[in-house]
């Protein structure tokens, strides 16, 4: 510990007259310098003084320091090369040694800070310090640790502090100060609420939990940091809690949830069932199967502006198990994750612990899939960007899985035709829509309740409409609900909404209503379809004035963000000047929108044009 305390006495040295005199008024005192110990200071500092810049000489340092074998030696180097950057970076001298007392072990920190730390600090202190030493030579750090208990409460405490300082400012955090017993969280809130730079905040936490041996002290502090940082960003607190969770595995998670299950971020999530991969070696084709398949669906939504949609068919049980791909979809629905950062973070941090490398993959597959469509992916890119993490073998094994459901026309045509635009994709489905030469007669319809619906699958949309439309709205939802949960290839939603199309109004009402009741799930995608935002700005112009007068004004600049010019234009049209002006500015002073919010506005909307024609105030059939 001597030679520790000479390398900071000399630290301080140098800083204070580089502070006060500039960095050349160093040079004799390199020449004083004695003790091999100093060999990386003394270097490095000739190096600042030569004009060499910053980043040069610390790879140089780093360079040297990789060819010591002791861990001790290695420790004491880093501190020099700290030392030589700080000082040749002008770093107030403070500053400088927390960052250097962040390499300390903690019976080290308390020998020397008490001096080093004080108003009247002087070098001759070096004696009586060196005094101390010499009784208390640091021993093995060994830490008992109780993991699961110590990080409820650092979670109660970090959740608490979020909160009060997204409420009331970060400076109200200071009269808390006193009640925090974990002295690495206590120190990481003081830098905030002295309002020092984030990056020197990282630097010095950061420094602590690399020198810890322990994996559960690590993740312990690694929470405590992740507090700190997201604390003074200002991020949403619930945000926090997720990304604070996912250093904490799933067994610990459930004790924890137990023991703060009065807290509202643990009522609010029922993390208790616990969803795991099954291990078997032969399920993985199976489980890559299922994740690619549902990451194109919702890639696909998500690219039509309807990602909100998949709420309903998010799998919950999975979900609170921390399933990779269902929890980070509510996530990114939800809107707790504000950014494809924050989502990596955290799900980065999930994959991390899992320890079987098969399970690992599965789970790695899964998180690009959710980071994916995050990013807006184009679906036929991330299919072929989850499809890179199998072998062939396993891919083999896939096709003969997909190849007898429904979403065996996509798959194929996206594997062997990877420039296939999403355009060409919809084209395939549409063939299983060609006219059939021999038509169906109505008296058949009522049979096809009790064998399967084949003979429909190639039927166009038109005549099975004019086939079917006579017939009791029961008979039609059961058709209809065919096109979804039947053998009919994926997109059959898309042709039933066509045929709901082109039935009568009141009748299109009464099929809405018997599946509503009998098929739910169905009914609300079903209905999405059936008249959509997009549909609404292809409107005529009178129409769309109808609509919006109906419209509140607020919803309404939500439910135009993110539209290109032209398509703003033909709604503004349809205003007052005085209006569009309106609209135009809280447009513009409304800032960043969250996509949920922008697709609730614009269902409202089309919840305003179908109450309108069923008013018979418009027509939208003809439009």
């Amino acid at each position: 510990m001597k030679q520790l305390a000479r390398i900071l006495l000399t630290a301080v040295i140098f800083s204070r007259k580089s502070v006060s005199e500039g960095l050349l008024a160093l040079e004799d005192k390199i020449e004083e310098l004695e003790g091999n110990f100093l060999g990386i200071f003394k270097y490095g500092m000739k190096l600042a003084l030569d004009g060499i810049n910053a980043q040069l000489i610390s790879k140089i340092l780093s360079n040297m320091i990789e060819n010591e074998t002791s861990e001790n030696e290695i420790r004491l180097k880093k501190i020099q090369r700290e030392a030589v950057i700080g000082i040749h970076a002008g770093e107030n001298t403070r500053y400088l040694l927390l960052k250097l007392f962040s390499y300390l072990y903690d019976n080290e920190r308390c020998v020397l800070e008490k001096y080093f730390f004080k108003d009247d600090f002087k070098e001759d202190d070096i004696n009586d310090i060196e005094d101390v030493c010499e009784e208390e030579e640091p021993a093995d750090v060994t830490l008992p640790f109780e993991f699961v208990k110590r990080t409820a409460c650092i979670l109660k405490t970090a959740g608490g502090f979020a909160i009060k300082a997204k409420s009331e400012g970060l400076l109200s955090l200071e009269d808390e100060l006193d009640d925090i017993d974990e002295e690495f969280l206590k120190q990481g809130l003081r830098f905030v609420i002295d309002a020092t730079d984030s990056e020197i905040i990282n630097v010095i936490l950061s420094n602590k939990i690399n020198i810890e041996k322990d994996e559960n002290v690590k993740r312990y502090y690694s929470i405590q940091k992740e507090a700190v940082l997201n604390i003074q960003s200002g991020n949403n607190p619930e945000l926090i809690m997720h990304k604070l969770i996912s250093f904490i595995d799933n067994s610990e998670l459930k004790e924890i949830s137990v023991i703060l299950q009065d807290m509202e971020f643990f009522k609010e999530n029922n993390f208790d069932n616990f969803y795991s991969l099954e291990k078997e070696e032969k399920k993985f084709p199976v489980h890559a199967a299922n994740i690619i398949h549902r990451a194109y669906k919702f890639s696909g939504k998500s690219n039509n502006g309807r990602i909100s949609a998949v709420n309903e068919i998010i799998d919950q049980t999975k979900r609170t198990g921390r399933d990779i791909f269902e929890y980070g979809m509510q996530l990114l629905i939800s809107g707790a994750s504000s950014s494809a950062e924050d989502m990596s973070f955290i799900l980065t941090n999930l994959v991390s612990l899992e320890k079987d490398e098969e399970i690992k993959r599965l789970k790695t597959i899964q998180k690009e899939a959710v980071l994916g469509i995050c990013n807006n992916e184009n679906p036929a890119m991330l299919f072929h960007l989850l499809l890179s993490f199998l072998n062939n073998e396993e891919l083999e094994e896939i096709k003969k899985l997909f190849s007898t459901t429904k979403f065996a026309n996509i798959f194929f045509e996206l594997l062997y035709n990877p420039s296939s635009s999403q355009e060409d994709i919809d084209k395939k489905q549409k063939q299983y829509n060609e006219d059939l030469e021999d038509t169906i007669g109505s008296r058949e319809v009522i049979g096809f309740f009790n064998k399967p619906y084949n003979l429909l699958k190639n039927t166009d949309e038109n005549l099975l409409s004019e086939l079917i439309k006579q017939e009791h709205p029961q008979t039609i939802a059961s058709v209809l609900a065919w096109f979804s949960c039947g053998c009919f290839s994926a997109g059959g939603i898309e042709t039933a909404a066509g045929i709901l199309r082109l039935v009568e109004r009141s009748q299109e009402s009464k099929i809405i209503s018997t599946l509503e009741t009998e098929y739910p799930e169905f009914a609300e995608e079903l209905k999405e379809y059936l008249f959509t935002f997009q549909d609404f700005i292809l409107l005529d112009t009178e129409v769309i004035k109808k609509v919006i007068n109906e419209v509140d004004s607020f919803e309404l600049a939500k439910a135009l963000k993110t539209l290109d010019a032209e398509t703003q234009d033909k709604i503004l049209k349809a205003m007052s000047i005085q209006a569009a002006s309106r609209l135009k500015e809280d447009m513009e002073y409304m800032g960043h929108v969250r996509k949920i919010d922008i697709e609730e506005a614009r269902r409202g909307i089309v919840q305003i044009v179908r109450n309108l024609e069923d008013n018979g105030e418009i027509n939208i059939r003809n439009n």
